[in-house]
């Protein structure tokens, strides 16, 4: 028998986390610095307009799915996710200025930080934050007629995801998240709303390794705001409200270093549903490279360009991240111990003559399974319930499930989700023995356990 246990923290593990525990203190030091000390440092300056939030396009919170696409994913029961990202954008507002109809770079430059983190509750939920850092913006106010620099924050984001179906051979992913966005930001200089927006989106997925495929469709509901100069009340006739929001991705993974390195690519957009015009609908196509070690971490980098002449579509946008998943890390590792044994585990547990519940030594060896099972999310059992053939065979039959069901119960108590587990019975039609001595029924009194 085989079993897949966590590997033991060694002396270089525990450097690497001490090292990114201070790694990420010092980093939430200086963003919270930098969002709660620079704006005070710093005259106040925006658009001259009453604007609304255009730093839509932020990457996924728990790290699934591709960049700022979310999948059906999730980091497991209490295991946290954590992800930095630095973007750059060019010319997200250029619009004709009513006042001389000349073009105006309202928003020119935009750097932003993005700290997100996620945690996972049980295996199909997991719950996330997102907090978007202005580093440096640069526009024109239209009423002052000169250009400003600003830094700040954009609006809180919190996300709560859940997946109904897992994507798995056979069939595809299907989740929805629940978005509630806070007006942290400034609607003056267009990162932020003046008040909370909400949205619910599906999300699907579903892997053709090496190719990973994911989409999201979604509505977002939000006040009514025009565009307006915030001196004269002049109108710009530009207005946001509901909008539909969508997106795709797709990755690659190649075949090089244990295939830890992948291609991705996506597109991302919203439109508002009154009033659907080319400049209320911000598209931007993406593509970048991701490398995945081990340990749990992951490096993407990346760029793109906004596809429509829109308010937030961006001229040029790149992109740097770091991220850390503890579920993946575990997965990782007993991905890479499934493959040396082909990716199975087998074990037999066996019954006294007509009894369907578990001995001491059996329980112990279904939470070893248990224990595997429940670090890594991509591990599914197949849990079949064989009898001797005394008796009817309607009566093996069930006496085969109940033996099952026994050990998928336990299983279920040790942490292993219900929705990886498929019981079986096959009674008494498939015996590993003879059935015509005492030592062959023993041995055909069984429930066969098997993991991929």
């Amino acid at each position: 028998m085989v079993y897949l246990s966590q590997p033991p923290l060694t002396k270089g593990r525990k450097t690497q986390c001490l090292l990114l525990m201070r790694v990420s203190i010092l980093l939430c030091t200086a963003v919270f610095a930098l969002v709660f000390l620079l704006p005070f440092c710093a005259a106040a300056q925006d658009t001259g307009l009453d604007g609304f939030n255009v730093l839509t396009f932020h990457p996924t919170a728990d790290g699934s799915g591709v960049y700022s696409i979310y999948g059906t994913q999730t980091p497991g029961h209490l295991k946290p996710a954590a992800r930095f990202t630095l973007q750059g954008m060019g010319a997200l507002i250029e619009a004709g200025n009513p006042v001389n109809n000349a073009a105006a770079k309202i928003v020119d430059k935009v750097i932003e930080g993005d700290l997100s983190a996620a945690i996972g509750v049980g295996e199909r939920l997991d719950f996330g934050l997102t907090v978007p850092v202005v580093f440096y913006e640069r526009g024109m106010n239209v009423n002052m007629q000169n250009g400003f620099t600003q830094t700040g924050v954009g609006d809180l984001i919190i996300d709560a995801k859940a997946f109904a179906f897992k994507d798995a051979k056979g069939s595809a992913g299907l989740g929805f998240l629940a978005r509630l966005t806070l007006p942290t930001g400034d609607p003056g200089r267009f990162t932020g709303w003046s008040a909370p927006t909400g949205e619910f989106r599906l999300i699907a997925d579903k892997s053709f390794k090496p190719v990973y495929i994911v989409a999201n469709a979604g509505y977002r509901i939000a006040a009514e705001t025009q565009v307006r100069n915030n001196v004269t009340g002049a109108s710009w006739n530009l207005s946001d409200d509901d909008r539909v929001t969508f997106g795709a991705g797709v990755q690659y993974t190649l075949p090089l270093q244990k295939k830890s390195w992948d291609l991705f690519a996506d597109v991302e957009g919203d439109t508002v549903v009154k009033n659907v015009r080319e400049i209320t609908t911000p598209v931007i196509a993406r593509g970048g490279v991701q490398k995945r070690f081990s340990n749990g971490i992951a490096l993407q980098a990346g760029g793109g360009r906004g596809v429509t002449d829109a308010l937030g579509s961006p001229s040029w946008h790149a992109f740097a991240s770091i991220s850390f998943d503890a579920g993946r890390r575990w997965r990782e590792s007993h991905r890479e111990k499934a493959e040396k044994i082909d990716q199975e585990i087998s074990e037999l547990i066996f019954f006294n003559f007509g009894d369907s519940q578990l001995s001491e030594a059996a329980a112990s060896e279904v939470d070893k399974i248990a224990a595997t099972m429940a670090s890594d999310e991509d591990l599914n059992a197949t849990v079949r319930g064989h009898t001797d053939s005394i008796g009817s065979a309607s009566y093996n039959e069930r006496l085969g499930r109940r033996r099952a069901e026994t050990v998928a119960e336990r299983m279920s108590r040790q942490g292993v989700d219900a929705v990886h587990i498929n019981v079986e019975s096959l009674g008494e039609t498939a015996p590993l023995d003879s059935n015509k001595t005492t030592e062959g029924r023993a041995r055909n009194r069984r429930v066969e356990i098997l993991v991929r």
